[in-house]
């Protein structure tokens, strides 16, 4: 939500998005795919994180112990809003 505003604001302003000032989002809201320009984000694989919050939490209920840090993979959507390297 904050980089589509940036987005609009960069735009009113007359900037140019990827060749003068990159914009990168976090999230990949759906509206991402549909800003203008599309935005670059990184995937987060949300309900798979709520899920190994929810289970640390119950363990952690359960055991009194601290729970071991989980890793979940985020993927990097390349969009308009930023240059492609190469």
């Amino acid at each position: 939500m904050l980089a589509s505003g940036v987005l609009a604001e960069l735009h009113r302003q007359g900037a140019s998005v990827q060749a003068d000032i990159p914009v990168m989002g976090l999230d990949d809201l759906p509206g991402s795919a549909h800003a203008r320009p599309e935005l670059t984000t990184v995937h987060l694989p949300v309900a798979r994180m709520g899920t190994a919050a929810a289970d640390a939490i119950a363990g952690w209920a359960e055991s009194r112990t601290k729970p071991e840090p989980t890793v979940l993979e985020s993927a990097l959507v390349l969009r308009k809003s930023t240059a492609r390297a190469g």
